[in-house]
């Protein structure tokens, strides 16, 4: 399930998709602090790795990309 607020800024936002196990109240974290990954590793591994990472992925979009994205995307 994705959620999502309007962002009243003209600057860059970064944002993190919230998967059923995160819970953004308690602070986000990476789901294997303990992992030795390389930068690449962690993104040729990509989020359904069963290794999970040291690392929490983000984006970065404008409010135009992500009003364009909330115009254009269904979410569930």
């Amino acid at each position: 399930m994705a959620t999502w607020t309007i962002a009243h800024t003209s600057k860059p936002l970064l944002f993190r998709v919230l998967n059923e196990y995160d819970d953004a109240s308690r602070g986000i974290y990476p789901r294997n602090p303990d992992a030795t990954l390389s930068i690449d590793e962690h993104i040729a591994k990509g989020p359904n790795s069963p290794i999970g990472s040291q690392y929490i992925s983000h984006c970065t979009r404008s409010r135009a990309g992500i009003e364009n994205d909330l115009q254009t995307t269904t979410c569930a």
